[in-house]
Order: C-alpha cells, then sequence, then structure tokens
C-alpha cells in the first residue's frame, strides 16, 4: 500500500498521485462493504492513470473536459479485454453514483479488482516512465 508521502516525478504527477490515493480507497471501502463509493474510487482510479497517459502522449491536454472513455478507445482496442473491463467499472460507478439500486460485493471478485489493478498499473507505468516513483 502506498503512503500519502510518496512522490511521483515526471508527467502528470498529480493524477498519477490520486490514482494512487484513488486506488488505496477503494479498496479500503470494498473491505468496508461501502461497494457504491468502492465503485467510484476504483473507476475514477483507472480514469486518473489513463487520463495521465492521453496526457503524455499528447492525445488529449490536462485541461480538455472530454470522457477518458472517449480517448481510450484511441488507447485500448474496443475489442480488448480491458476496454470491457474499463467499461464494466464505469458502469458499476455509474449505477452506484445515480441509481437507486446498490453495486453488490459479488460484482467485485477478486478477479476484476486484480484485472483493475493490471490495467491501471499498465498505464500508470507508462505515464510515469516507469522508476520515476521515489518514497
Amino acid at each position: 500500500m502506498r503512503t500519502g508521502s510518496e512522490k511521483v516525478a515526471g508527467m502528470c504527477p498529480t493524477l498519477i498521485a490520486k490514482s494512487d490515493e484513488n486506488w488505496d480507497l477503494a479498496n479500503q471501502l470494498r473491505s468496508d462493504g461501502k461497494y457504491d463509493a468502492a465503485a467510484n474510487r476504483f473507476y475514477y482510479s483507472l480514469f486518473q492513470a489513463v487520463k495521465a497517459y492521453a496526457i503524455k502522449t499528447g492525445k488529449m491536454k490536462e485541461e480538455d473536459n472530454i470522457s477518458v472513455h472517449s480517448v481510450a478507445k484511441g488507447i485500448i482496442r474496443e475489442d480488448h479485454e480491458d476496454y470491457r473491463l474499463f467499461g464494466d467499472a464505469m458502469e458499476m460507478r455509474e449505477r452506484g453514483d445515480y441509481q437507486s439500486d446498490h453495486v453488490a460485493a459479488s460484482e467485485f471478485p477478486i478477479d476484476f479488482v486484480h484485472k483493475a489493478e493490471l490495467l491501471r498499473n499498465h498505464y500508470r507505468k507508462l505515464a510515469v516512465d516507469k522508476a520515476e516513483v521515489a518514497k
């Protein structure tokens, strides 16, 4: 688990730090049984990592107010499992935030969390050029 004192060098350090914080919060909220809030934090953790990568590669600017899901279409092949995972996370977040029914514990199986972590870490590493994370 990361701490708040970890510093990230390189492009978009604030987005990466937010992604890290949201990932940790999502896992804690999931452990506490607060699945609506966990869905929100999982999605935004993925969103921030992909956005940091998109900014670094020039696919968007930090001030752009466009959906990262739209940007993801240009980064992740639509037939790839990661694209579907990103979409599933977005749907869970929207339901947890805006609909009357709740996100259920069964929607957070270990394989979903593991795959989401792999996806987030992949774009996180690409955004910070690997070993640029220091405590």
